[in-house]
């Protein structure tokens, strides 16, 4: 059931919008989605332009200039960033009340009114590539990147958030405000606002008044959901292991992934998932950090993290940081502790700690009316309302897992082939 204070609807305009009414709160989070990311850059020569577009918007709009924005943000002590993700783009503030009506017409202007200045685009090239290489600097990054590759020839995935040097050096401004005009509307948007809100009259005249680019109405003709095609999944027939070797870099890293199909993985096979992770690599409590670090001395960091796309393509990954006489020890130690996870070699204990350990991070994190934002957001990103788990409801499905659930779920991810990159360290 839905709390009294969260209202959830979706305007004539299509754009699907959510108050959270948290009077406890000092001030107000307004965060901005979307439906659009990396994954649906479905031409070479647009790599990165989802990205490259969140960092231009925030340059000056119509209304308001570069440095007008940040005097009316953070010079009133009030935050505003942008990420970028493989199925969507998010534009999030926080401000004092006081200053609510302001922010939101700055965010307003962000997503319906940024200037894209042919000058500004060119050293924003520059400052993206920089950005880009460090990432190439990062082992990790690159091992996971690496993987990808290997993992989804056909598919988005296997490209880089940020892109590549060639394909950022080749966005004009003509294809931003093409991308602009395509997918920054209403009916592709979803708007959060949470915090100690105004009464319903106040926010109704301020939205209409300071944020019209959100409440307008649009011709029907340009009121259809985009149309996502992320490519094909597929998976190797083998296992596939490929390894290279740094002379920079201190400490190697390794990288084990499975694909899976998560299309009929529903929220309860998701929450599954989520103890499963935790079990196997999630805190001091899991598999990993016990019988890899701390028996065995063999990293100082290691673990396990998920990753699905809202086209349902599944990643399932394994991190394990370690220098190089040691990194083919702790990949051994992995692969025994998935294998007994395959065999339902899980103790109670291990559930029951993890299943803790879920719950209360979660119930610390939603008293941050930022974190609540965003799970909530997560469920409605996605148009299905099949997979996503909303916070009144996660705890009792936490509860109601058993060992029989998990570990099903772990055979059948499990039994995929694999694909580990390993960036080692100069002996």
């Amino acid at each position: 059931m839905i709390p009294d204070n969260v209202q959830i609807s979706t305007l004539s305009n299509g754009l699907t919008f959510i108050t959270i009414n948290q009077p406890w709160n000092q001030g107000i989070y307004c965060h901005a989605y979307v439906k659009v990311g990396s994954c649906d850059e479905q031409l070479v020569r647009d790599k990165g332009i989802c990205h490259f577009i969140e960092h231009m918007v925030f340059r000056g709009t119509e209304n308001y200039t570069e440095e007008q924005i940040n005097k009316m943000i953070t010079g009133r002590g009030g935050y505003f960033n942008g990420a970028t993700s493989y199925s969507y783009t998010q534009y999030d503030m926080w401000t004092q009340r006081e200053y609510f009506g302001d922010t939101i017409s700055i965010l307003d202007n962000l997503v319906f009114k940024p200037i894209i200045n042919s000058d500004i685009l060119n050293i924003e090239k520059e400052i993206i590539i920089e950005e880009a290489m460090e990432q190439k600097s990062d082992p990790f990054q690159q091992a996971i990147l690496n993987n990808n590759k290997i993992l989804y020839p056909k598919h988005n995935f296997q490209y880089p958030i940020i892109g590549t040097t060639d394909s950022i050096n080749n966005i004009t401004s003509t294809r931003i405000k093409e991308y602009l005009r395509g997918y920054y509307r209403p009916q592709t948007m979803l708007l959060i606002i949470c915090g100690n809100l105004p009464d319903q009259n106040e926010l109704e005249d301020i939205l209409y008044t300071k944020a019209h680019g959100f409440v307008r109405k649009t011709r029907a003709s340009n009121s259809s959901a985009i149309q996502r095609k992320f490519g094909e999944f597929n998976s190797p027939p083998n296992d596939i292991y490929n390894k290279e070797t740094w002379d920079d870099i201190k400490s190697s890293v390794s990288i084990t992934s499975y694909v899976f199909n998560a299309k009929e993985i529903y929220k309860k096979d998701r929450v599954a998932l989520q103890i499963l992770t935790n079990i196997i690599g999630g805190d001091s409590n899991s598999l990993m950090f016990k019988q890899i670090r701390n028996d065995g001395g063999l990293c100082y960091n290691c673990g396990a993290f998920s990753t699905i796309l809202m086209d349902n393509l599944g990643s399932y990954s394994f991190a394990l940081f370690s220098r190089n006489t040691k990194i083919k020890q702790a990949e051994e130690k992995l692969d025994k502790i998935l294998i007994d996870i395959s065999k339902g070699k899980i103790q109670e204990d291990n559930i029951s700690e993890a299943k803790n350990s879920l719950v209360g991070n979660y119930m610390r994190g939603l008293e941050s009316g930022s974190y609540f934002s965003r799970v909530l957001a997560s469920c409605y990103l996605d148009d299905s309302g099949k997979y996503g788990i909303l916070p009144w409801e996660y705890s009792d499905i936490i509860k109601k897992t058993n060992k029989k659930h998990i570990v099903n779920l772990a055979q059948q991810i499990l039994s995929n082939p694999k694909a580990r990159y390993v960036i080692l360290n100069k002996e």
